[in-house]
């Protein structure tokens, strides 16, 4: 992606939950292919567990008239659902917890803080959930810059293989953001 490119969208701080895995050019070639498949990858899965836990919880709360052992079941049922989760997390690779952190985000890219250098031009998995969303964004995109900041790193990569609908989740999200700092700057004056 050309820099006249990267300016084709807007860029904006948010916070974002993101996770990322550096990979190898197999691993790459494989995410590619999966994301270009629509196929489900774990922290997808979480993201939808998560969303269903909330929904889940709603529900719970109108089963007062249910008889105990059921709502016994009903307990250990979700029980087994969240050791589920918890395997999946396990089994998942070997992702970088980031967790919820300020990035630079646009349709075309995203720069985070880590805890460790990355190479220029080293690809890697990224997983995002977005504020106000539940479900979950899996890219693979290319480092095109580190800098040291703040005593870790501040790494920006442009994407290479996202769904299109990811993309315009993405360019949503800034768009909506980009109004919520206009209108916070006005309120200020």
């Amino acid at each position: 992606m050309s820099a006249d490119d990267r300016r084709e969208y807007f860029r904006v701080a948010d916070d974002v939950r993101v996770s990322y895995r550096k990979l190898d050019v197999r691993s790459g070639e494989q995410l590619t292919r999966a994301i270009n498949a629509g196929l489900p990858t774990s922290f997808q899965l979480r993201a939808q567990i998560a969303d269903t836990d909330l929904q889940l919880l709603s529900a719970r709360n109108e089963l007062q008239e249910l008889p105990q052992a059921l709502k016994q079941y009903l307990f250990l049922l979700e029980e087994k659902i969240g050791q589920l989760a918890e395997v999946t997390e396990l089994l998942s690779g070997n992702l970088q917890a980031v967790t919820i952190c300020e990035v630079s985000l646009s349709g075309g890219g995203i720069a985070l803080p880590t805890d460790e250098a990355l190479a220029i031009g080293q690809m890697v998995e990224l997983c995002m959930q977005l504020a106000g969303e539940s479900g979950a964004i899996h890219a693979l995109a290319e480092v095109s810059d580190c800098r040291e900041c703040d005593g870790g790193y501040k790494v920006a990569m442009e994407f290479r293989s996202l769904t299109e609908e990811d993309q315009e989740r993405i360019i949503r999200r800034t768009m909506q953001r980009q109004g919520e700092l206009i209108r916070a700057k006005a309120s200020d004056q």
